[in-house]
């Protein structure tokens, strides 16, 4: 969902906003939809990276590829074609950045309570041992009562 946002975000604000729009978007959309921070840039690199691969090749087709053919020869590089992948890769990358970023923000602005495990995304929030322990503790006060609440202080003192 993120990156058909993403994408329809940067395809229409492009012809608006100044050419780093797309990271903003991703930023936003970023700190709105989080789930990790690799599926945050994975879906952000996906969403820039093809709104501008789409839209460089759409514009490469309208004028013969005279345009790119020209920046190739300019970059040493073999086809026109490889002009509208490496702007695809560099507005992937901007996206993905934006996207971390705003999941990075989300995970220090609003962290998770104490407590609270993390459900990885095949299975449950741990696996049950043979006597039916997830071996995440109920409560601190049930986590480890045989510990020294203060290991630096003496017998001595």
């Amino acid at each position: 969902m993120a990156l058909l946002i993403l994408f329809a975000a940067a395809l229409a604000g492009g012809y608006i906003f100044p050419w780093w729009w797309p990271a903003i978007a991703a930023y936003g959309i970023g700190f709105w939809l989080p789930r990790n921070a690799a599926s945050a840039f994975a879906s952000g690199f996906a969403g820039a990276g093809l709104a501008w691969a789409g839209l460089a090749a759409f514009l490469d087709w309208r004028n013969h590829h005279l345009l790119s053919g020209r920046i190739a020869a300019l970059f040493h590089l073999q086809t026109g074609w490889a002009v509208v992948a490496l702007t695809g890769i560099l507005g992937g990358l901007m996206g993905g950045l934006g996207a971390w970023a705003g999941y990075a923000l989300r995970a220090y602005a609003m962290p998770r309570p104490a407590g609270v495990a993390t459900v990885p995304v095949g299975g449950t929030a741990g696996s049950l041992s043979a006597d039916g322990e997830t071996g995440i503790p109920d409560s601190p006060e049930s986590a480890d009562t045989d510990a020294d609440p203060d290991p630096g202080r003496t017998a001595a003192t």
